[in-house]
């Protein structure tokens, strides 16, 4: 049983967890700032004023839980001393 949990606890689990979350929230980011863009009847650059801060706020939103709730799957795998 120790020797099962040693292994699951390995450097390069965490780290890729680390960039998988970060790529996710990468993706859903841009997903996020594309569908919101398109709601308001525009391209990416079109929107102006007070809309593109707005697609801009949301997807930072959603980049951010999405990067948080990835580093907390890979804090699980994280090695100990």
């Amino acid at each position: 049983m120790m020797a099962e949990a040693v292994t699951k606890r390995s450097l390069g689990r965490y780290w890729l967890l680390v960039f998988v979350a970060f790529a996710a929230a990468f993706v859903i980011g841009l997903a996020v700032a594309y569908l919101s863009v398109w709601i308001m009847g525009g391209q990416m650059g079109e929107i102006e004023g007070v809309g593109k801060y707005v697609a801009i706020v949301v997807s930072l939103v959603c980049a951010c839980a999405t990067y948080v709730i990835g580093l907390r799957q890979a804090y699980k795998f994280k090695p100990r001393k």
